[in-house]
């Protein structure tokens, strides 16, 4: 859409309704993140299974890919068979929604990777999902009746979000540059606030992202790991630093430095496991099992 077709439906809306607010116009026409994501392989993995059983495999998938993007307030606009679509800045706006939508990908395939051992001892099939993002500017709107409300996002960006997604390997996460540049400027801005805690936090999404590359960007993401946990360390955030001692060790076990491997995985137990994070704690316990 163009923006003299936003101009015009502006226009439109001041014109019928007399008076406009500002939310209102930021709700109708919103700069937003889209993520799209869907679980590769999905005919394969239903072919020869009753719509019961199928029905019993992907409802959690699909259960714990809209509980990551909820735990970022991030919108679930669209639920389609294996795989959904979100929005993250619409309708409710974040300053941060780059980051917001970068650690709900990261969320969702780290609980989707913890349910697949589930099913790979259950059903003996593998299940991996593939995430596409992009920020850009997109029109919101809700279509429907008193019996049926839909909220949906269009323009290029959703669309672009949607090639991400198809282009993903399995078990991956496949974002536009625009969408980095975004996330570096969240680092900038925190920065220039002087946010301690959002600078740490930032600079451990930049290590993911740059321990996630293919292939991995290993200096940037080292520089940026360290720079989070001396941060953290200071700060007595230690929830981030077991998160950036993971993101090192899985960093080190895929570019095949074994000893640094298991020296950051070990810390990244002791602290989960001294928090009680049940979630965290056996996905850094396979990831050491891996490296042993």
């Amino acid at each position: 859409m163009t923006f003299e077709e936003v101009l015009d439906q502006a226009i439109a809306m001041i014109q019928r309704r007399g008076r406009v607010t500002y939310r209102t116009l930021q709700r109708q026409f919103q700069l937003d993140d889209t993520a799209l994501d869907d679980l590769k392989g999905s005919m394969e993995l239903l072919a020869d299974r009753d719509p019961e059983e199928a029905r019993q495999l992907l409802d959690p998938v699909l259960e714990r890919m809209m509980a990551a993007v909820h735990r970022y307030e991030g919108t679930v606009n669209l639920v389609m068979g294996d795989g959904i679509m979100a929005l993250f800045g619409a309708p409710l706006a974040h300053e941060d929604h780059a980051v917001r939508a970068c650690y709900a990908a990261l969320a969702m395939q780290a609980a989707v990777k913890q349910y697949a051992s589930e099913v790979q001892r259950t059903y003996g099939v593998p299940l991996q999902i593939r995430v596409g993002l992009n920020a850009g500017e997109v029109v919101v709107r809700a279509i429907g009746n008193d019996l049926h409300m839909d909220y949906s996002a269009i323009g290029q960006t959703t669309h672009v979000a949607a090639r991400m997604e198809q282009m993903a390997m399995a078990g991956s996460i496949l974002m536009t540059q625009a969408l980095v540049s975004l996330a570096e400027g969240a680092l900038a801005l925190a920065r220039a606030h002087q946010e301690r805690g959002n600078q740490a936090y930032a600079l451990r999404l930049l290590g993911d992202i740059a321990a996630r590359r293919d292939p991995p960007q290993g200096e940037s993401a080292v520089a940026h790991y360290q720079q989070a946990l001396a941060l953290a360390g200071e700060l007595g955030m230690r929830p981030l630093q077991a998160h950036c001692h993971l993101g090192l060790g899985t960093l080190y076990a895929t570019t095949g430095q074994q000893e640094q491997a298991r020296a950051e995985l070990s810390a990244a137990i002791e602290l989960y496991r001294g928090m009680a994070m049940t979630f965290w704690l056996p996905q850094a316990e396979s990831a050491l099992a891996q490296v042993e």
